[in-house]
């Protein structure tokens, strides 16, 4: 999910390009430019303030981006060393 909001917001700065560029992609993520930049270019930036996250994650919605349930992360977004410690610390049933 994460990496296909990344994506989006990529494609989105592709085609404002010329028109405001990543200020206008903040406009349509409710982000501000410089965090449509963040998103862009940081290959694992998530917003750390909630409120944010939830707006983000109601855009991406809105565009058809699948939202997981496990509380915003799936694996493919997950940085290695956290699939990793969640791999060694799972329940066993």
């Amino acid at each position: 999910m994460r990496k296909e909001i990344r994506r989006a917001i990529k494609r989105d700065y592709q085609a404002l390009k010329g028109k405001g560029g990543y200020d206008a992609v903040g406009l349509i993520w409710g982000i501000s430019g410089g965090m449509a930049w963040q998103f862009a270019n940081e290959d694992y930036f998530w917003p750390a303030d909630e409120n944010i996250e939830k707006i983000v994650l109601l855009v991406a919605q809105s565009l058809g981006i699948r939202i997981g349930n496990r509380g915003g992360k799936d694996l493919w977004a997950m940085a290695p060393e956290e699939l990793l410690w969640r791999l060694e610390n799972r329940e066993q049933t």
